[in-house]
């Protein structure tokens, strides 16, 4: 995991490097329980991850995943700073 500020912005990367999430399964990660349904299996989870994650974000934020086949999945979260004085 790395953590950078940049420009009034923290930036949190994460990266996976197991099996990649295929390309026409990336948006649908952000919705509720669909990455059990998706992925259903003994380490499957509860689906619910990314979709929360994409709640929080979203009150002034961006989050945004890309995977690669051999290469695994990279999350990147980027929320603004709030500085008091």
């Amino acid at each position: 995991m790395t953590v950078v500020e940049f420009l009034r912005t923290t930036i949190l990367v994460v990266e996976d490097h197991g099996p990649c999430i295929p390309q026409e399964q990336l948006e649908t990660r952000f919705k509720p329980l669909c990455g059990k349904l998706i992925s259903p299996g003994k380490d499957a989870g509860l689906g619910l991850g990314l979709y929360v994650a994409k709640t929080i974000v979203d009150h002034g934020g961006k989050i945004a995943v890309q995977s690669h086949a051999g290469e695994g999945s990279v999350l990147t979260v980027e929320l603004p700073l709030c500085r008091t004085n």
